[in-house]
């Protein structure tokens, strides 16, 4: 079974030769129990050397940018690649989309938000970008993946930590609440049904201030979604509705522009406070 399970996952060629490598061993592939096809003892397999996020991500990165970036360990032996810019006690931990180089696009909003006091926190998920996980528990969990950003946060001394995803990136933020338990979510153009999440299995879990919105173009995950607002649990939830073709990160950047939307403006307002 490959462990590449999301849908437009960018990976760099020298993991998928890793992974055809070991498709051929016949056993379940781990960081240090599989061994390379002409190896006559185990050993852990190559991955890609992680480099600099100016040098993977290029022209994604706005000029100027200064970045922090960390490999978060986790229990199963994996790392996670992130990047930290910013500052201050309240930390948006930025979740990707399921197309792109995994943080890279979204380092032009988190950008917006260091530049208004925010500190934020990108990672990718594992087997996007630049997160190689071979071992399956943690690269099937991926609440799991986000809760470990969210505990650093707090080690590092965030008082308020807020989850904004994008599609992939959203339904995450919203099947994570109950896992991470961030103070607040914000979902944009999440799926209803995304990969191993379901809007009607998660939202009992959102207990805190939600944040919810959708364009014309995702117009049955919209209704869905919407549907589900009762059944959970917290106080404040706000849902907003756009008549455009806007998606995930175009939500938050006109494209014909290159400006910043009014949305961009309210979910760096409810980052802050909600």
């Amino acid at each position: 079974m490959s462990l590449l399970r999301h849908r437009h996952r960018l990976v760099a060629p020298a993991l998928i030769t890793i992974l055809v490598l070991l498709a051929g061993c016949g056993g379940t592939p781990s960081r240090t129990s599989t061994s390379q096809a002409t190896s006559t003892s185990p050993e852990a397999p190559s991955l890609p050397q992680v480099v600099t996020i100016e040098q993977f991500c290029g022209q994604s990165v706005p000029a100027g940018m200064e970045i922090a970036q960390r490999q978060i360990p986790t229990p199963d032996g994996a790392s996670l690649n992130t990047a930290w810019l910013g500052a201050g006690d309240t930390v948006a931990v930025l979740l990707h989309q399921g197309d792109g180089n995994g943080l890279c696009g979204f380092l032009f909003y988190a950008d917006f938000l260091a530049k208004r006091g925010t500190r934020v926190a990108l990672l990718d998920l594992c087997n996007y970008g630049q997160s190689y996980c071979l071992n399956r528990p943690i690269a099937d969990d991926p609440s799991a993946q986000v809760k470990l950003i969210v505990d650093a946060a707090r080690a590092d001394g965030a008082k308020r930590v807020v989850l904004v995803g994008t599609s992939l990136g959203g339904a995450l933020a919203v099947a994570a609440a109950g896992v991470a338990k961030p103070d607040a979510i914000v979902d944009l153009s999440g799926g209803a049904k995304e990969e191993t999440f379901d809007i009607a299995a998660d939202a009992g879990h959102v207990t805190m201030p939600a944040l919810f919105a959708y364009s014309n173009i995702d117009e049955a995950d919209a209704k869905a979604v919407r549907a589900q607002l009762k059944s959970m649990p917290t106080k404040k939830k706000v849902f907003l509705t756009y008549d455009n073709s806007g998606h995930g990160y175009t939500l938050l950047s006109d494209l014909a522009t290159g400006e910043f939307t009014d949305l961009a403006t309210r979910v760096a307002n409810w980052v802050k406070a909600s």
